[in-house]
């Protein structure tokens, strides 16, 4: 059973063809120049304000590049990391958590719109020192890892993704030009250890169903939504939500 959902007509359709376009360039960057971006963070300020969902908020914030180390370095690797977004949720709330990876990803590919790389950083930072005031009920989901990029940002032509058939429940190149689009969208987003828990659907009716198998995906999902959404832009589309917040069913 589905339930509508406030996420219908949040973001503005120009806005969201603009972040689509950048896809093509989104990568994770650890590795950032030593150089400060004053008009760029205030840029960053002010989307971080407006791409926010109900139960999610995005605070920025200044680190040392040991925040992004809590295993000595060994897992994840970090130069001069030392800035990044915090995705706030509010706790107990799996609609929250998944409204938080929608808006974080927006801010993550506006920052590559402005020049900006970035990285999500979900479990592996310390979490003590990251020194933000949280309201009561809430948890910082992830934080993503902002800066400079040591290489300039460009499209890219190789991504270490699964192939479109395994995201796909269905016969890719017998799907509708769109949902090839939203589907080629979802396969560029990232995950957790880039394991892409996503499965996509689609259905005769020109409806689409994105699904995760489990709650620890949440975040996943709402990331992949994200991109699903930007491909699908100002083009009238529903979403809905299921019950237990592991699908969203997308109405074209």
């Amino acid at each position: 059973m589905h339930e509508q959902w406030p996420i219908n007509g949040y973001f503005n359709p120009t806005t969201m063809e603009g972040l689509h376009k950048v896809i093509a360039s989104r990568t994770s960057c650890r590795r950032f120049q030593n150089t400060p971006f004053a008009d760029e963070w205030n840029d960053l300020e002010q989307a971080a304000q407006s791409l926010v969902l109900p139960g999610t908020r995005l605070v920025l914030g200044t680190c040392g590049n040991d925040l992004f180390r809590p295993f000595g370095g060994l897992l994840i690797k970090f130069e001069n990391a030392r800035h990044y977004a915090a995705v706030i949720v509010a706790n107990d709330s799996p609609r929250s958590l998944i409204h938080s990876g929608v808006c974080g990803e927006m801010l993550m590919l506006y920052a590559v719109q402005c020049g900006i790389g970035g990285c999500w950083v979900a479990g592996t930072y310390k979490r003590g020192q990251v020194g933000l005031a949280l309201d009561k009920g809430e948890g910082i989901a992830a934080l993503i890892a902002l800066g400079v990029p040591q290489s300039p940002i460009k499209p890219l032509l190789v991504r270490k993704r699964k192939p479109i058939e395994r995201i796909v429940s269905a016969n890719f190149t017998a799907a509708p030009p769109v949902f090839q689009t939203i589907a080629l969208a979802v396969q560029a987003a990232p995950s957790a250890m880039n394991l892409q828990p996503w499965r996509l659907a689609f259905e005769p009716d020109h409806t689409m169903t994105l699904t995760i198998n489990g709650p620890r995906y949440r975040l996943d999902l709402g990331i992949a939504l994200c991109h699903a959404m930007l491909a699908i832009g100002g083009a009238p589309a529903r979403y809905e939500l299921s019950a237990d917040a592991l699908s969203v069913r997308i109405i074209l």
